[in-house]
């Protein structure tokens, strides 16, 4: 790797969205390039459970985790250690920047997130805040509609 500084010059950043791999042009030269942030998010909806997770793989490196609460008590993120229900639908949501998600992960692990409520400090909007650490525009903060969004969305769906 060769460091250099340049008086003037112009950069620019470029994400291309559902493309790891691609090719883009400098002068006439094409170059090889590659998105070095993406990564993608399963969230896990637990119908019988009653509860949700979010795991998050960037490039080697997966991270499961979950807020862990009930009402009354206090919402504290961890890593997810036991299976989930059969029957429950992951949802894969494509990250832009899946380290961020990751560093949001390990930010927020045994972390008191405030008390538990059911409609906007759980695990359904836990797993939101680290979709939106990712890159990604959850268009609601109530859990209901969280859910609601991901499972109408355009996104990969499977059951376990």
């Amino acid at each position: 790797m060769k460091a250099w500084t340049a008086a003037k010059a112009t950069v620019h950043n470029l994400t291309v969205t559902d493309a790891h791999t691609y090719y883009a042009l400098a002068g006439t030269t094409p170059l090889l390039t590659h998105n070095c942030g993406e990564g993608y998010a399963d969230v896990y909806l637990d119908d019988e459970q009653r509860h949700a997770s979010i795991s998050v793989t960037h490039g080697d490196t997966t991270l499961h985790t979950e807020a862990r609460s009930r009402p009354g008590e206090a919402s504290i993120p961890g890593v997810r250690s036991k299976p989930h229900s059969p029957g429950t639908i992951v949802v894969r949501v494509p990250l832009q920047n899946a380290r961020n998600a990751q560093l949001a992960q390990y930010a927020m692990e045994d972390m008191d997130l405030g008390p538990h409520d059911n409609d906007r400090n759980n695990c359904v909007t836990y797993c939101a805040r680290i979709l939106k650490a990712g890159g990604v525009d959850v268009p609601a903060t109530e859990s209901q509609n969280i859910a609601g969004w991901l499972l109408n969305s355009r996104y990969r769906q499977r059951r376990l």
